[in-house]
């Protein structure tokens, strides 16, 4: 059902055939941002098709002279933008197949992106070389893939072999920022900050025997994930 939706969605180009101009652009732009959430988290073949098509498509319509080069551009962005989805995508399905080999159902488990970090650390001066992951949870317990510099570690941890998880969170006093001109024409991400008196992130960490692993996220998916457990480990 998935392969058909994404070949319906590539096909998004021929509605030129229909109409045209600002209309075509809005129509398009919304069935792309449907395709979007539709898709993802439904394997990355399905991004890679939506993607294809839809830059094939518009060529076709390009060299026939029904679309021009202004829409070509458009819908080439969008496709790219979908490549790169897929390979967010692809991560996600290589830990359900790691999953699978271990011998569980990856259907059942629900996956978020985040930072990986070995040990738990007590002040945010610490938080830096955070790898980025994929973390998995489910009924029978997490798994997540972490991008090292020797390669991808892959790991599965029941529920059993945790002696102790939980959230924690980490605050500093922010130090005194003065804006530069440069940033009244590109803003900073620290500018996003400067209204709060205290900096903080928060922390999801796993004790395994004498080991500790911790993800860093927004907290609302670190809640998410630390509710779940609490109703299933």
């Amino acid at each position: 059902m998935n392969i058909i939706l994404s070949v319906l969605f590539g096909l998004i180009p021929l509605l030129q055939f229909f109409i045209q101009g600002y209309l075509f652009f809005g129509v398009s732009l919304l069935l792309l941002i449907i395709s979007y959430f539709v898709i993802r988290r439904k394997g990355a073949i399905n991004f890679m098709i939506e993607s294809t098509l839809l830059l094939a498509m518009q060529v076709i319509l390009v060299i026939i002279d029904v679309s021009n080069i202004f829409l070509f551009i458009y819908i080439a962005l969008a496709s790219a933008l979908l490549y790169l989805a897929s390979m967010e995508d692809r991560k996600i399905d290589e830990l359900k197949s790691f999953i699978k080999q271990a011998g569980y159902d990856p259907e059942t488990f629900n996956f978020i992106f985040c930072f990986f970090g070995l040990g738990q650390i007590k002040n945010l001066d610490e938080l830096k070389n955070l790898k980025s992951a994929v973390l998995g949870y489910g009924k029978d317990g997490i798994a997540y893939s972490v991008k090292m510099e020797t390669g991808d570690i892959n790991r599965f941890l029941s529920y059993d072999e945790l002696s102790d998880y939980g959230m924690f969170r980490l605050e500093k006093e922010q130090e005194p920022y003065f804006q530069k001109t440069w940033e009244l024409f590109w803003p900073s991400s620290r500018l996003r900050t400067l209204h709060k008196p205290q900096l903080e992130t928060f922390g999801l960490f796993f004790v395994v025997k004498d080991e500790i692993v911790t993800f860093y996220e927004e907290p609302g998916l670190l809640y998410k994930v630390a509710n779940y457990l609490d109703d299933n480990a």
